[in-house]
C-alpha cells in the first residue's frame, strides 16, 4: 500500500508549524478576550442600548420601557452563553494547533482538539439561536400583553456554521483513521 502522503519539505513544514503556533496563541487571546469584551459591553449598556441592539424588531413604543434588575442580569448572562461556548471551542482549536506546531499532526490529542473545536462551533451555533429566543422573552416581559414577543432566529449564517462544524468533525475523523491505518501498516514492517 502506498504511503499516506509524501513528507513535507522542510520549509513548508516550518511554515505550517509557525502558522499553527501563531493561530494557537490567537485562539487563547480570543478565548480570554471575547468574553471579557462582551461582559464589559453588556454591563455598561443602558436600557435603550438593550432595546436598540435587540436581535429582533422592536415596536417603537417599547423603546422607552425601563428594564428590571433581573431582566438586565438575565440578558447579560444570556449574552455570555454563546461567547463562552465559543471560547471553549477556541481552546480546543488551540490544543489542535499546538499539536500541529509540535509536529504531531496525527496525534490523538491533536485530533481530539479538532473534534472539540467542531463540537464547540456546533454548540455555539445552537446556543446562540436559543439565546435569541429566550432574550426576546426576557426583554419584552414587562410590556403589555399582546406586545410581548418571542423571536426565533435561525438562518443561513447558522446553517453555514453547522456545515463548517460538520465538515471539521469529518476531517478530524479522517485524520484519526489515517493514523490508525499508518499504525497498522507500521506493524507489518
Amino acid at each position: 500500500m502506498p504511503a499516506l502522503s509524501k513528507p513535507m519539505p522542510r520549509t513548508r513544514l516550518s511554515r505550517l508549524r509557525w502558522l499553527s503556533l501563531a493561530l494557537s496563541r490567537a485562539c487563547v487571546l480570543l478565548a480570554v478576550g471575547l468574553p471579557l469584551i462582551v461582559a464589559g459591553l453588556c454591563v455598561s449598556w443602558s436600557d435603550a442600548d438593550w432595546w436598540r441592539h435587540a436581535p429582533f424588531t422592536v415596536a417603537p413604543e417599547a423603546l422607552g420601557q425601563p428594564l428590571l434588575g433581573w431582566q438586565r442580569a438575565s440578558l447579560v448572562l444570556l449574552s455570555l452563553l454563546p461567547v463562552t461556548t465559543l471560547a471553549l471551542a477556541l481552546l480546543r482549536a488551540r490544543a489542535c494547533l499546538a499539536g500541529i506546531a509540535r509536529g504531531a499532526c496525527f496525534a490523538p490529542e491533536t485530533v481530539a482538539g479538532l473534534r472539540g473545536f467542531a463540537t464547540g462551533v456546533c454548540a455555539t451555533t445552537l446556543v446562540g439561536a436559543l439565546v435569541v429566543t429566550v432574550s426576546s422573552a426576557v426583554l419584552t416581559y414587562g410590556l403589555d400583553p399582546g406586545r410581548r414577543q418571542l423571536a426565533v432566529s435561525f438562518g443561513s449564517h447558522e446553517l453555514l456554521q453547522l456545515l463548517v462544524a460538520g465538515v471539521t468533525w469529518v476531517l478530524a475523523g479522517a485524520l484519526a483513521e489515517a493514523q490508525a491505518v499508518a499504525d497498522e501498516n507500521a506493524q507489518f514492517v
